[in-house]
């Protein structure tokens, strides 16, 4: 898979089927990414070095344009002395250059086109590492958040597992502890054998106050 499809899938694919994945997602990204500027980098080399390959040959193109030219100058000299045999010559040197400046043309076309080709790549590969690095914060928050939703879900599934249970033990530690209340009041009454016969005689001491207060009232009233 190319790095372009690469970085496409890791964009455009689901969180969830990256956390299934035996690939580490943020691993994957960052390692595509350092592949991208790779790619990049030696792209850009590519550029350049076929730029300078343009350049020279254009210099040679234009070079051979000039040879000609001066082999013509050269023959119109020769025919103006009277030597055809000397212009032949000069015209032969110049249809030389010539047929060599039309070649050189027809490289300098095909090599125009190669630049840019790798110009356009280039271009294309800066936008997709721009549009990477745009949305590698993003998907690494949409990734953690996942990992974070699933840790949940997963905790969740286990309280529900094991809730059932749970409540189970909590209603047999609160019958212990109504039990051990129950125990504790008991051996508190055992421990105080007249407790009742004492509330009877408080009861009997209470009655006789209030009793006693009607009376009195009673005899305030003239109702004695």
């Amino acid at each position: 898979m190319s790095i372009f499809s690469r970085m496409q899938s890791i964009l455009s694919s689901n969180i969830n089927s990256l956390l299934d994945g035996a690939e580490d997602p943020e691993k994957m990204i960052n390692q595509t990414l350092v592949e991208m500027q790779e790619s990049l980098r030696e792209t850009k080399v590519a550029v350049a070095r076929a730029i300078r390959d343009k350049k020279m040959l254009e210099d040679k193109c234009e070079e051979t344009t000039k040879q000609a030219d001066y082999w013509e100058e050269k023959a119109i000299i020769a025919i103006e002395k009277g030597d055809d045999s000397l212009a032949k010559e000069a015209l032969k040197r110049k249809n030389e250059q010539v047929e060599s400046s039309k070649d050189l043309k027809n490289q300098l076309e095909t090599m125009t086109k190669n630049v840019d080709a790798l110009k356009s790549s280039c271009g294309a590969l800066e936008s997709k590492m721009e549009e990477a690095r745009r949305k590698k914060e993003v998907l690494l928050a949409r990734l953690k958040n996942a990992e974070a939703s699933k840790k949940i879900n997963e905790n969740v599934g286990k309280f529900n597992a094991s809730s059932t249970s749970a409540f189970e033990t909590f209603d047999r530690m609160e019958k212990k502890v109504n039990y051990a209340e129950a125990e504790a009041e008991a051996v508190q009454e055992l421990s105080e054998p007249d407790i009742d016969i004492k509330r009877k005689f408080d009861e009997l001491e209470s009655n006789d106050k209030v009793d006693n207060e009607l009376e009195a009232l009673k005899k305030r009233l003239g109702k004695s």
